[in-house]
């Protein structure tokens, strides 16, 4: 590993915090805890064999063993590595054959297996984690956007766009699905319900999930793309799944922009369809970009805009307890904030690892990179 860097957050973190909110304090929202050092490294060696570089990183995943799983894009496969970055073995290819993809909508590993969702081609293909293809389970209902595991031989599949009897406009919603898809559960997580903000950027919403964590089994919390500073935690309870607590994070009054002809900003998202007139834009001040779990600590991500002047971008981390009380935060990447494309931050906080190392999938417009964050506490 190479490129070591320390990142100071101790003396910038008062300056770029003013306009939050913590769980217990409208004025104020805690700074980095004490005693927290994070370092960055470079996770892959620049020298790796052409078959073995990672060209455009869709996903990221670990293993039990330390064993980094990153699916290339670019190349259509999934490429695994060591936890010293070292190359071990590449995973599937291109095409619809067993063992095969056309595209990727997320994997996970699970116990001794490697669970592959292909959305376009409808289906789930389980590997060895040596990389023997298994099973490949059809979809016999409407493909979803990502599928995590939920519990003993059951999935959750999170959804966009969903119209039913009840509704003909829910944004996002999940079913739980049996391991063979034999079963396709009740829709539940209605999104523009549960967060009635959001109800302007729904088309938005309709391709950008969010991020799930499973904190144990019949239990997870959710939290939209566009973050707007709540934190929602569903569980399983006589078979139906509820909305049983809302954590609250940190938030901006205004979590996404709809731009005007003169804005002075360049849109993150342009959306444009037959039914408008023109192409509709947005600025996203506030992102969810990761919910990891390491030992008795929540790690939230984002990519937020924090002052009233909207001067930079921050991607940081909000800490919480595993009772999701609220440790304190940590900046950690700041840009300043321009009217050019590609005005972002294009990391991802992805998996940990047993030491409690952060991998962070970096995808901008000149650069695809692995890094590892590891937090000393």
């Amino acid at each position: 590993m190479k490129n070591s860097m320390l990142i100071c957050f101790f003396l910038t973190a008062v300056t770029l915090l003013s306009g939050c909110r913590s769980q217990t304090e409208q004025s104020s929202f805690p700074g980095p805890p004490s005693a927290l050092e994070i370092t960055k490294e470079r996770f892959l060696d620049e020298n790796l064999v052409d078959s073995m570089m990672i060209y455009v990183p869709g996903a990221l995943q670990t293993d039990s063993g330390g064993n980094v799983y990153v699916f290339d894009e670019g190349q259509m496969n999934i490429k695994v590595f060591s936890e010293e970055g070292r190359p071990l073995r590449i995973i599937g290819h291109r095409g619809r054959g067993p063992g095969e993809f056309i595209s990727n909508s997320g994997f996970f590993v699970y116990r001794d297996s490697l669970y592959a969702f292909d959305r376009k081609l409808q289906r789930l293909i389980v590997f060895s984690t040596v990389g023997t293809p298994e099973t490949v389970y059809p979809l016999k209902v409407a493909a979803p956007l990502v599928l995590k595991p939920v519990g003993e031989d059951h999935h959750l599949g999170i959804y966009a766009g969903y119209t039913g009897p009840e509704s003909r406009s829910n944004v996002n919603y999940a079913r739980e699905h049996a391991s063979d898809f034999s079963t396709k559960g009740d829709p539940f997580l209605q999104l523009t319900r549960l967060v009635p903000e959001l109800e302007g950027v729904k088309d938005l919403l309709k391709f950008r999930l969010g991020n799930v964590l499973m904190v144990e089994e019949n239990k997870f919390i959710y939290v939209p793309s566009i973050y707007t500073g709540k934190l929602f935690q569903f569980a399983k309870k006589d078979d139906q799944w509820e909305h049983t607590h809302t954590y609250w994070g940190r938030t901006e009054l205004n979590p996404y922009t709809l731009l005007e002809s003169d804005s002075d900003r360049y849109p993150d998202i342009t959306l444009s369809s037959a039914r408008q007139h023109k192409p509709v834009e947005y600025v996203i001040h506030n992102q969810s970009r990761g919910l990891l779990r390491h030992r008795d600590k929540i790690y939230h991500f984002t990519l937020c805009e924090f002052d009233d002047n909207r001067e930079a971008r921050v991607f940081g981390v909000e800490i919480f307890d595993k009772e999701m009380q609220l440790l304190g935060y940590v900046p950690i990447k700041t840009i300043g904030i321009t009217n050019e494309k590609g005005n972002t931050i294009g990391w991802h906080a992805e998996a940990t690892d047993s030491r409690g190392n952060v991998y962070i999938r970096d995808r901008t417009i000149n650069e695809s990179n692995i890094w590892l964050l590891k937090f000393h506490w």
